[in-house]
């Protein structure tokens, strides 16, 4: 009887090694894996492409023609569907993968956080097409230097609706963002996609997107994992929630709508995510509690923008709650704030913060509190203030300070 002859099988496509046997009629059985499972990818969909030439073109459009010469790549999008946790909950999230066509794997992804969005803003709900200022700059820095631009929508957007956006919400802001990127990381290990991934990220965001990002940098320094932040360029943040709570509350004269808007928005967070015990008819007038209330308390997106309610905080709220915060009496609500500040963590890669000296919506003391803080800590943290620059007029100066540092790695 003739021994079985043994085979070798190289699959190159994969880099493995297979071991197989060959019978006595030379028929082949190859012991082929199975394609590994993701973990938190679901689903990259196809979007499609926008040029360089129409991408300039939009940057013109905009008033930044001065970027247009910086752009080399048609970019594609993708629509992502992942896997993230939400309040110790499984879910879907979705979020965008722009991949340009002269990808350069050396080069550190970009993870781009959008600012404060209503429901219809969303990068996944976006593209194609260049609808929203988010995806035209997401794709300008991916068409500029060649590589991949991650942009999560967050919870509360996109697959993920049905949930009232947690608004200015550090853990959710920061899971969503590091799961997107291990989504992206699944998505290179497929070797059909002809990509690959460095774990080299670079961090950025304006407003909301600026407090996204420096969550998502101390997410990552205090998670397990292998990914190494080239550094993090954050503006106009509200990172210190304590101090933007207290000067709010000073206040005896009426505010910008959208200011007191966006306020409201991050009580309904703190309600639902912090569980502050204190009833809403504790918290506000009784005028404007029985306005919110007739419409739910629905106070996320920008809903009570339109609402007749008083935009000045001495009216709006009641005086023993303002009381509670200014005399620090009320240390349930202080501590929600302190936990969900980031001022208070050793940041150990590099952040740029860039802010306005006149923004009356997120307030400078935000990034000159955080900035102090950091800096008496000897931590890698530099400071970028926009001389009377309010919170609309500092983000091209933001922009141009992002570029310069994009520029800056080899």
């Amino acid at each position: 009887m003739k021994k079985p002859v043994i085979c070798f099988i190289a699959i190159l496509s994969s880099g493995m090694l297979l071991l197989s046997s060959c019978s006595e009629n030379n028929s082949i059985i190859l012991d082929i894996p199975e394609k590994p499972t993701n973990s938190y990818l679901v689903e990259a969909q196809q979007a499609g492409t926008t040029s360089a030439s129409i991408l300039a073109l939009a940057l013109s459009v905009g008033g930044y023609q001065e970027y247009a010469a910086l752009l080399n790549s048609d970019v594609e999008a993708l629509k992502v569907t992942y896997n993230t946790e939400y309040k110790g909950d499984k879910l879907e999230a979705s979020g965008v993968f722009l991949v340009p066509d002269n990808y350069n794997p050396d080069y550190p992804t970009i993870i781009y956080m959008h600012g404060t969005i209503t429901e219809t803003s969303a990068p996944s709900l976006n593209v194609p097409g260049l609808r929203t200022a988010d995806i035209v700059l997401g794709m300008a820095l991916a068409s500029a230097f060649n590589c991949a631009v991650l942009m999560p929508d967050y919870i509360g957007y996109g697959v993920s609706a049905s949930v009232p956006h947690p608004y200015i919400h550090a853990p959710s802001l920061a899971q969503a963002s590091l799961d997107l990127i291990r989504a992206f990381k699944e998505y290179t290990a497929d070797t059909e996609n002809q990509l690959s991934f460095n774990n080299t990220i670079f961090i950025t965001g304006y407003s909301e997107g600026g407090y996204a990002a420096v969550a998502l940098q101390k997410k990552i320094q205090e998670t397990p994992t292998d990914l190494r932040v080239e550094k993090v360029v954050a503006g106009s943040g509200p990172y210190d929630n304590v101090a933007m709570a207290k000067e709010c509350l000073k206040q005896t004269t009426d505010l910008r709508t959208k200011f007191v808007s966006s306020y409201l928005w991050t009580f309904g967070m703190y309600k639902n995510d912090y569980g502050y015990s204190k009833n809403y008819d504790a918290i506000f007038s009784d005028a404007d509690n029985a306005v919110l209330q007739e419409k739910g308390y629905d106070l996320a997106y920008f809903h009570t923008e339109e609402l007749e309610i008083n935009t000045n905080p001495a009216l709006l709220f009641r005086q023993e709650f303002i009381d509670g915060v200014l005399d620090e009496t009320d240390t349930e609500f202080l501590h929600i704030l302190a936990e969900n500040s980031l001022t208070n963590f050793h940041a150990t890669d590099s952040l740029l913060l860039v802010y306005g000296t006149a923004d009356d919506w997120v307030l400078p003391e935000n990034s000159i509190n955080t900035y102090n803080a950091m800096n008496a800590e000897c931590c890698k943290v530099m400071s970028y203030p926009f001389p009377d620059g309010d919170h609309e007029t500092t983000l091209p100066y933001f922009v141009d300070i992002l570029l310069s540092r994009l520029q800056m790695i080899e």
